[in-house]
């Protein structure tokens, strides 16, 4: 039976591509500010980490949604893996200082091949009891990192400290001590977002107001979108052969 292609929905490229320029301008921030030192302190503002906050999560729900249009998840969660490896042998060789360790790149192609065999459990019966469950999921393993689980700063269960000892464990949210990533989305929490992503797909079948909606074209953002992940790619480079030259001429 020949396989249906489904309809694109324009907006959400251009959302992602909406994302995507923030997140060019906040890495520009951390290459300016951070690295070049022109205000280290710059990561502690509280504006800062809610501008960091709000990039994440809309790019990690919107590749979320867009993973149910997929042809190859396998394919497309292994490319994005070695990706992840790639630019982590690149940081770790050029700027030590700010190396990548399981990045974005590593969490999506992940969390994609984890969505091949949990998808099939995700019907049209229950698709909305699995997006309240992927929240619910999400916020109570947000502190995983931090070594326990519960809701905000309410400690429910203790994460055993021998699993932080661990270093493949780094991948699920457990680093230790000397751990260190410039850019790092473990699987806990991230996954179950990129899952709530995922489930979001059912709304706009279920809804024809809300499909016509996201018909709507954003040029340059949807162009953005459409080639997010070679800007993502080359992005970086860019910005330090800029600042680089800002720092030449003492610009900075």
């Amino acid at each position: 039976m020949k396989r249906m292609k489904k309809e694109r929905y324009h907006l959400i490229d251009g959302i992602r591509g909406f994302a995507l320029l923030h997140m060019v301008l906040y890495h520009f921030c951390y290459d300016l500010f951070v690295i070049y030192d022109q205000n280290p302190e710059w990561m502690e503002k509280g504006s800062a980490h809610i501008w960091e906050r709000f990039i994440c999560i809309s790019f990690i729900v919107i590749s979320g949604f867009s993973a149910s249009f997929s042809r190859n998840l396998l394919k497309r969660g292994i490319v994005l893996n070695l990706l992840g490896i790639l630019i982590t042998i690149v940081t770790w060789a050029a700027v030590p200082d700010a190396v990548i360790f399981f990045g974005i790149l590593n969490l999506l192609g992940c969390a994609m091949l984890i969505l091949i065999p949990v998808r099939r459990l995700i019907t049209e019966d229950n698709w909305l009891l699995a997006g309240i469950f992927s929240l619910i999921f999400f916020l109570f393993t947000s502190s995983v990192p931090e070594g326990y689980l519960g809701f905000g700063s309410c400690k429910w269960i203790s994460v055993p400290e021998w699993m932080y000892q661990v270093k493949f464990f780094t991948i699920l949210g457990m680093p230790g001590e000397d751990f260190f990533s410039a850019d790092y989305f473990p699987l806990l929490p991230w996954v179950f977002l990129f899952l709530f992503g995922y489930v979001c797909h059912y709304f706009p079948e279920k809804n024809a107001a809300l499909k016509k909606y996201l018909k709507v074209r954003l040029p340059f953002f949807d162009f953005l979108g459409r080639h997010s992940l070679i800007l993502y790619l080359i992005h970086q480079p860019v910005l330090m052969v800029l600042c680089s030259f800002l720092d030449l001429f003492h610009f900075l």
